[in-house]
């Protein structure tokens, strides 16, 4: 579940939940990426189950990792609800509130909505000066 309150200076509070049954998906993920990249002992690489794959990075980093792997999961459907442009992605975590079930806030900035007076804007007027280039000029730019 996603959760999107607009704040000041064209910003978003985003806040994504997601559920314990997802959780675990997102969990074996983790322990098989990161078993993938590091040398566990006993276990060829990919192999290694969560809770020593826990015991060998400890469980706060593991955590993140599985953070990381749900929010890139969820973040293109956070996309799709805005009708806004996003300036940085994801932004700043603002807070990991839990992590059974997960649920993480950040903050995203946004394009900022602009309003142009159509009266002015049509008043504006640009003028474009000759130019003219001889073909010496371009052949000494050239060489």
């Amino acid at each position: 579940m996603q959760v999107i309150q607009e704040l000041e200076g064209a910003k978003l509070k985003v806040t994504i939940k997601e559920g314990s049954v997802k959780l675990q998906k997102h969990r074996k993920e983790a322990a098989k990426t990161i078993s993938e990249k590091r040398e566990i002992a006993g276990y060829r690489k990919g192999s290694a189950p969560e809770d020593v794959v826990i015991k060998d990075i400890g469980e706060e980093r593991f955590l993140m990792e599985v953070a990381d792997i749900a929010l890139n999961a969820l973040l293109p459907k956070v996309f799709d609800k805005l009708d806004a442009q996003v300036v940085n992605f994801p932004g700043v975590i603002e807070t990991v509130k839990s992590n059974d079930p997960l649920e993480v806030v950040f903050i995203m900035e946004v394009m900022p909505e602009v309003d142009i007076d159509k009266k002015k804007l049509a008043k504006i007027q640009v003028s474009l000066a000759d130019v003219e280039v001889t073909e010496d000029e371009v052949m000494d730019e050239i060489a």
